[in-house]
């Protein structure tokens, strides 16, 4: 009789984060060193809760590794100083060298750090949450929440998160992309035919105007937000799956833009470098009662025009 084949081993393929991927955590893949994806994997998982602390059972769980390696992992990032653990309780967050991580990153990256600024003094003036966000491969990646929170700008005001980089999310980077690239967002976003022409549109308004301002009911907005928070929350969707919930809200936008309690709800551009490339996108979280559509026009223009002087500083100090 043959033998029966062996059980696979306990990082194989079948355990590993490639195939049980959380939302808003790095995925490894074939091309990865497996043991270095999942070091990075229970870092990100770390920075996208840090209102709660982690144990090894819930990385087993939602990222797929065993208990005795993401012990290992987080015994190592805790003497690294990356993550904290709890003595009482034993459980784990993300850590104070994190901070000096992050700091030496935006030190490195002025354009970040002045467009921060301005976004400060926005959202102090008009009261509005702003969100600094940026492009990863496949994926759109909050670098920074700025102003008082608001319900419906989550996930976007959790730095560290990720999502999909498909339709409607990241537009003032794909207005910008190379052909095929635009196309593979229009994809993976599900845009049909029917909708194609309105994302052209919107689109080109971006590259010549400079922004976007998106309009929609309020419960439309309350939808989409939960959406994203479950495409962030939840463990086990794939990318795909998450692309599909966004094509699923993505097909309730046209049909709730006309309606009647239609409103301004964000205000999203691009950020270019000196290069003429979009480095950073920007999101301003408009109230839902706060602002009526000439209103997130005149704010769009005045954002734009002072991000623009902000980065011609940053490009003339190159």
């Amino acid at each position: 009789m043959a033998a029966a084949p062996p059980p696979p081993s306990p990082e194989s393929p079948a355990t590993s984060p490639a195939t049980h991927a959380v939302p808003g955590v790095h995925p490894s893949s074939d091309r990865e060193s497996p043991p270095t994806a999942r070091v990075l994997s229970v870092l990100e998982y770390l920075a996208v809760a840090p209102a709660r602390a982690v144990t090894p059972a819930d990385l087993v769980r939602e990222l797929g590794i065993t208990r005795s390696t993401s012990r290992l992992i987080l015994s190592a990032l805790a003497r690294g100083g990356y993550a904290h653990r709890d003595d009482s309780s034993g459980k784990f967050r993300i850590g104070p060298a994190a901070i000096a991580l992050g700091r030496a990153a935006r030190e490195r990256t002025p354009l970040c750090l002045v467009v921060s600024g301005v976004l400060q003094r926005v959202a102090d003036d008009m009261r509005v949450s702003c969100s600094i966000n940026t492009r990863v491969g496949d994926d759109f990646f909050v670098l920074e929440r700025i102003g008082a929170p608001n319900v419906h700008a989550d996930p976007f005001g959790r730095a560290g998160v990720r999502l999909p980089f498909a339709a409607p999310l990241g537009a003032p980077f794909a207005a910008f992309a190379p052909d095929q690239q635009r196309e593979r967002w229009f994809e993976r976003g599900k845009v049909g035919s029917e909708q194609r022409d309105r994302w052209e549109a919107i689109l080109e308004s971006i590259r010549h105007d400079g922004y976007h301002v998106r309009v929609l009911a309020s419960g439309l907005q309350a939808d989409m937000a939960d959406v994203l928070d479950q495409i962030v929350a939840s463990p086990g969707p794939s990318t795909a799956q998450h692309a599909e919930a966004l094509a699923d809200m993505l097909a309730s936008l046209r049909r709730h833009e006309t309606t009647s309690d239609a409103t301004a709800t964000s205000i999203s551009m691009p950020v270019k470098n000196g290069d003429g490339d979009v480095e950073l996108g920007v999101i301003v979280h408009v109230p839902h009662d706060g602002f009526d559509r000439g209103d997130a026009q005149d704010l769009a223009r005045q954002v734009r025009s002072l991000i623009e002087s902000a980065s011609a500083l940053v490009s003339g100090m190159r």
